[in-house]
Formats: structure tokens, C-alpha cells, sequence
């Protein structure tokens, strides 16, 4: 009888050890957050776990980062986003081993800022070209119909309308002045004959 009282007390435990037995096999990268926001100039730190078929976390699987467009967003080896370039979205691949895991990163403008692109202006006389303005507050979200001020040193060269259409008036050079708060933006303008 004491005898079959210990075979029974262990067989819970022979159960529960078998579960975990053998290596693992990676199915699935998740990467998060799954639709990184970036601020412009700024940086997002990536997460990514390689998991098995039942979406459990493979302790020690290394992961690699690429980015598609490493002139607008740069990514490093531990998944560090790095918004060098202008307001875009930039597919950032995971891998590892044979798996890759693919998320859109989105370049936002940073908290409370004036954002305007081009950030320079190269045109002929007689042609114009749009400004594209943004304001955002201190969470970063875009303000709808924000006020701004837009001014050139240099009317004869270059003339800017109220919304923020360059045009070339003769050859030289000029900056278009964009200010809206306490924030301004100088535009080099730059007008071929």
C-alpha cells in the first residue's frame, strides 16, 4: 500500500517535466510596438521575441533589424529607430534565422513643432512651388487650421502667398520665413533664371 501511494504522488510530477522536454522550434517573430511612430529627429525603441508554434517567448533566439529606407529611418542592431529623414512610412524587418517579421514605422512630426517641407527651394522664375506646413502640440497630433506667418526677405526674388506657394520673381536669392508661436522656420530659396 505505500508502495502505491509514492507511484501515484509522482506521477503528476513525471507529467508535468515531460511537457517542457526538447528544444523549442521557432515559428513566429512578434515585433512590437507592431506600428512604430517615430518623431521626426527622434528615435522608438523596437521589441522583438521569437515564439513557437503555441506563441511561447524562445529565450536566446538573436533577432537582426533592417530598414528598407536606411536614408529616412536607420534601425540598430537592438531594434533602435532613428527618424533621419523627412515624414514617411518605412517597412522595418526583423529576421531570424529563415523567419522575418515586418512592421511599418511612421515618421510623425515631434511633440509641439513647426514642420515644413521642403526644407529648402530650388525653382525658375514664374514657378512656384507649395509649402507644406504642419503644427503639432505637445502630444504631437496635428492642429487642424493652425495659424502661421509666412514672410520673405526678399520680394523681388522670391514672393510667398498665405498658403505657402513659392514663386520666382527674378533670379537671386531669398529665405521664406515661416512662423507660427514660437516656432520659426528658414527656408533657403534659391530662383534660376
Amino acid at each position: 500500500m505505500g508502495r502505491l501511494r509514492s507511484l501515484i504522488l509522482l506521477t503528476p510530477v513525471l507529467v508535468a517535466a515531460c511537457d517542457d522536454q526538447g528544444p523549442r522550434t521557432p515559428a513566429d517573430i512578434v515585433v512590437t510596438p507592431n506600428m512604430p511612430q517615430v518623431p521626426m529627429g527622434g528615435t522608438r525603441q523596437l521589441t522583438a521575441t521569437v515564439v513557437d508554434v503555441d506563441g511561447r517567448a524562445i529565450e536566446g533566439e538573436p533577432v537582426t533589424f533592417a530598414s528598407a529606407e536606411p536614408e529616412v529611418v536607420t534601425v540598430s542592431d537592438d531594434g533602435l529607430l532613428t527618424s533621419i529623414g523627412s515624414l514617411d512610412t518605412v517597412t522595418i524587418t526583423a529576421i531570424s534565422g529563415d523567419l522575418a517579421a515586418e512592421v511599418q514605422a511612421l515618421v510623425v512630426p515631434p511633440p509641439s513643432a513647426l514642420v515644413v517641407s521642403p526644407t529648402s527651394v530650388r525653382l525658375a522664375v514664374g514657378e512656384v512651388v507649395q509649402l507644406y506646413i504642419v503644427v503639432t502640440d505637445e502630444h504631437g497630433d496635428r492642429i487642424p487650421d493652425a495659424e502661421f506667418v509666412l514672410e520673405t526677405d526678399n520680394p523681388a526674388v522670391a514672393s510667398v502667398s498665405a498658403g505657402g506657394g513659392v514663386q520666382g520673381m527674378r533670379s537671386g536669392l531669398a529665405t521664406v520665413y515661416v512662423i507660427s508661436g514660437e516656432h520659426r522656420r528658414d527656408i533657403p530659396v534659391a530662383v534660376t533664371p
